[in-house]
Parts: structure tokens; sequence; C-alpha cells
């Protein structure tokens, strides 16, 4: 990699290319033999990527796209075969990184407030139901009053009659 040529990062890889990070990472290790060292540097240190390997990840991307095998694409690559070098610089390109995380961010936000409607629909619908159980529980009470109460009534009545037969006897 020239020195005064800034590299491409994975974030910068995975923004242009449209994927996602482990494929980054699967790429690099499955393609190793034709990418930079800097590729797949070893010891937890971060990838970066030069111009040439961005032409390698376009050709894979390219003929992922199509449908290609891993062999297929290492076939191509084994013949000398590249993709295209991105014309913008990394520097150029490490503007996009922010716009896409702040696209994504605004989709997910997006679908958080989605899910919040409906969590709040869904809250709406138990307090209707928790105020209907409230009002069948407030009539069963009612109900086991009057009950107890007619209870307690048969039973004086019972008593009455036992007295009023013993006093007809």
């Amino acid at each position: 990699m020239n020195m005064s040529e800034s590299p491409y990062t994975t974030e910068i890889v995975k923004v242009y290319f449209d994927i996602s990070e482990g494929t980054v990472r699967n790429w690099s290790k499955e393609f190793a033999d034709y990418l930079s060292p800097t590729a797949n540097p070893g010891g937890n240190r971060p990838r970066m990527f030069t111009a040439d390997d961005m032409a390698v990840f376009d050709l894979i991307s390219t003929m992922k796209a199509t449908g290609a095998t891993y062999k297929d694409i290492q076939a191509s690559l084994s013949n000398g075969e590249r993709g295209t070098i991105p014309e913008a610089t990394a520097d150029d390109l490490k503007s996009i990184v922010p716009a896409e995380q702040d696209r994504r961010l605004l989709a997910e936000i997006d679908t958080l407030k989605i899910r919040l409607e409906e969590v709040i629909g869904e809250r709406d619908t138990y307090r209707v139901e928790v105020a209907e159980l409230k009002a069948e529980i407030r009539q069963l009470e009612k109900r086991i009053n009057e009950a107890q109460e007619r209870g307690a009534l048969e039973g004086e009545l019972k008593a009455l009659r036992r007295m009023l037969d013993r006093q007809d006897e």
C-alpha cells in the first residue's frame, strides 16, 4: 500500500459493497491469496484494504450477484481477473460511512416507532380487557353478596319456622 494512500477500512468496504462485517471477514479469509497482507493482519489488528483489494472485492461481489461459487471466483482470480477499482479514494469514501450509518439508524428508528405504536395498541387493548374484567368481578361480587344475604335470610326463615313449629306442638 502506498504510504500516501489512505487504506479502505472494513466499514468502507461494508458500505461500499453493501455487505455485512461478517461477509468482509469471510471474503478476506477465503480470498486471502489475492489480497494484501493488511486484509488479514491477525493479532486483533484492524483490516485495511488497498485499491487492488477493492478490485478483488468488486469481482467477488459481481460474481456472487450472478450466483457464482467460491470455486468459480477463485478460478477467475487465479486467471488474473479483477473488478473495478473505485474512482473515489478511501478518504472520499469515508463520508459514505456516516451517511450509511445514519440511513440505517433512521430505518431502525422507523421500525421502533412502528413497534411502539403496536405496543401502545396492545396496552390500550389490555386496559379495555382489564376494565371489562374488573366490571365482571364487581358483578360476581354483587351476586355473591346477594347469595350470601339470601342464604342468611333463608337460615333466619328456617329458624323462625322451627320456632313456629315448636309453638304449634
